[in-house]
């Protein structure tokens, strides 16, 4: 009987070890973003958008992470259940042509060689807001007979919602958006 009841017991004790090495999983709460273009729907489809050509863009190497980061004076957050659905590099290399091609309809051009982007900050407070600090540079034609032209960009956009990671996302795609205005803007005749 002795026997039984110590094997018994032991047993619990086992089963009680075991639970609290392998608790329940955790249900998985990644949400996964990108940056959105917000170009209006074109009712003519026979409205061809000018090809804006980008070259290199780049982002600071603290950003090239699938977390998305967020920013306390100088300390940085990486949120492992919010995530980046393409890294942000590319995500960035993919909405801006689109979004100054759309803002570039029906203007009178300079045609540039190329666009190269140097992005220096993309990040804010998850409870304030983004800044987007940026250098492009502007080559206007490959045989270098015009100097290429430097320019510098910076904007900081609220979050409309407080710790909200999708406000947050739609603030940094408004950023993207007023650099693309600019960009825009100094390639118009």
């Amino acid at each position: 009987m002795k026997n039984k009841i110590a094997f018994l017991f032991g047993l619990g004790a086992f089963a009680l070890t075991a639970c609290s090495i392998f608790p329940e999983p955790r249900p998985d709460n990644t949400r996964f973003y990108v940056l959105s273009s917000s170009i209006p729907a074109k009712t003519d489809r026979d409205v061809v958008l000018p090809v804006v050509p980008f070259g290199r863009i780049s982002i600071p190497s603290y950003l090239d992470t699938p977390q998305i980061v967020t920013r306390r004076g100088n300390d940085i957050s990486l949120d492992e259940d919010n995530r980046w659905g393409e890294p942000l590099v590319r995500s960035v290399a993919r909405n801006l042509p689109i979004l100054c091609a759309a803002k570039l309809e029906g203007a009178k051009i300079n045609f540039p060689d190329k666009i190269q982007v140097s992005i220096e900050r993309f990040d804010g407070e998850l409870s304030g807001e983004i800044t987007l600090a940026a250098r492009y540079i502007v080559f206007m034609n490959p045989d270098g007979t015009l100097p290429p032209t430097s320019h510098f960009f910076s904007v900081s956009v609220p979050v409309a919602e407080p710790n909200n990671y999708q406000a947050y996302v739609r603030a940094m795609s408004s950023a993207l958006d007023l650099l693309a205005g600019e960009i825009s803007e100094s390639l118009k005749k």
